[in-house]
C-alpha cells in the first residue's frame, strides 16, 4: 500500500511539472503568434501601400482616357472625373 501511495505521489509531482511546462509553452506560443501577426500585418500594410502607389498612376491614366472619350461622345453627360490624391 505504501509503494502505491509513493507511486501516486511521484506521478502527481510529474504531472504538476508537466503542467508548469505546458503553461510556459502556451505563453511562449501566444507571444510567437502575436509577433507573427504583427509582422504579417506590417507586411500587408506595406504591400497595400505599394500596390496603391502602383495602381494610382495607371488608374488615373485610364480614367482620364475614359473622360476624354466620353467628352467626344455627345450622348453622354460631362465627365466629372477628378484625379484622386496619391497615397503616402
Amino acid at each position: 500500500m505504501t509503494s502505491t501511495l509513493e507511486n501516486v505521489d511521484g506521478r502527481l509531482r510529474d504531472l504538476e511539472e508537466e503542467m508548469t511546462e505546458l503553461r510556459e509553452f502556451q505563453e511562449k506560443e501566444r507571444e510567437r503568434k502575436a509577433l507573427e501577426y504583427a509582422m504579417y500585418e506590417g507586411e500587408l500594410e506595406e504591400i497595400t501601400g505599394t500596390l496603391g502607389d502602383v495602381r494610382s498612376p495607371a488608374s488615373a491614366a485610364v480614367s482620364a482616357d475614359a473622360c476624354r472619350a466620353a467628352a467626344d461622345t455627345p450622348s453622354r453627360a460631362p465627365c466629372r472625373w477628378r484625379p484622386s490624391a496619391t497615397r503616402r
